[in-house]
């Protein structure tokens, strides 16, 4: 079980049901360790990219464990091998740990009254946030060390390593503009045409709100709907033990062959259609015309 990176978090502890506090406990530690795990994650991605070695990896010594120099690019070949290896078992480790701080996160929050757990939501992204800058400054200085013993030892090699400092969108003079478009053959395109190429294969033409929006929206109001008084109904009924609420049998790994509209519940449903009156009239506002994202330059180019 991972500790706090921050002795704060202990403070949000103190309106959480003993019966909840370990799985509480395990969530906030395993968020900590999360934007932990990421920061490293980015450091050692951004040491691969720059061709730089850690300490970690150095202090191995795997080229005197060889008879090789260090500078040896057999010991160099070894060396990023071993960093693929350790950006690689840190990446799983980030997916498994971000993975259980998820399912406990939505456990804390299905089981924790609403106010309690906003309360220790906001606390705990104020914390992860003091984290995340303290492991990004304490990384940054890492790699500026790092930076400058290859500069020291390796004045060639430091010339091709990018300066920290230059702006990310600084540009030289000698940079030419790459096109996105590249025809093949003999085919003559028109410069409208290669303005409508240029937009990539991301871009999507805007489309007019007709029947079959609406019906997708209208189908997921009522799913929203649904989800809401389930969620209403579950906060007002009174809260009872955990071992009352856990389930006998697994649920149905399919799913039902009839649904069961769940009963309204006043609450939900008041707020719900405000909500849905507002997304209706938006439909109904701009269904009537359509503005499209292409230029007359584009059309000609089609």
């Amino acid at each position: 079980m991972p500790r706090f990176k921050d002795k704060r978090t202990w403070n949000l502890l103190q309106d959480v049901p003993p019966n909840l506090f370990v799985l509480t406990r395990e969530a906030l530690s395993l968020r900590q360790q999360v934007v932990s795990l990421r920061q490293s994650l980015i450091f050692l991605q951004r040491c691969k990219k720059t061709s730089i070695i850690p300490s970690f990896i150095k202090n191995k010594k795997i080229g005197s464990i060889c008879n090789l120099p260090d500078n040896d690019h057999r010991i160099a070949n070894v060396n990023r091998s071993v960093l693929n290896i350790v950006i690689k078992e840190k990446q799983r480790k980030l997916y498994s740990t971000l993975l259980k701080c998820n399912a406990k996160e939505m456990a804390c929050e299905r089981l924790l009254p609403d106010h309690v757990w906003r309360k220790i939501e906001c606390g705990s992204r104020q914390i992860c946030d003091t984290i995340r800058s303290k492991a990004k400054s304490e990384l940054s200085a890492k790699y500026d060390r790092l930076l400058d013993t290859v500069r020291e030892n390796h004045p060639d090699k430091g010339k091709d390593l990018p300066n920290i400092h230059r702006s990310n969108d600084a540009h030289t003079v000698n940079d030419t503009e790459i096109t996105r478009v590249t025809v093949i053959g003999d085919v003559h395109l028109s410069s409208h045409a290669l303005s409508f190429l240029s937009l990539g294969p991301s871009f999507a033409p805007s489309q007019s709100i007709n029947a079959l929006t609406c019906r997708k929206v209208v189908g997921g109001l009522q799913r929203l709907r649904d989800m809401l008084r389930n969620k209403a109904r579950r906060e007002s009924a009174p809260q009872s033990s955990m071992a009352e609420t856990r389930r006998l049998l697994p649920t149905v790994p399919f799913p039902r062959s009839f649904y069961k509209e769940p009963e309204p519940f006043l609450a939900a449903d008041i707020k719900f259609r405000v909500l849905c009156a507002g997304i209706l009239e938006v439909l109904n506002r701009f269904k009537r015309f359509h503005q499209s994202n292409l230029s007359r330059e584009h059309w000609q180019g089609v």
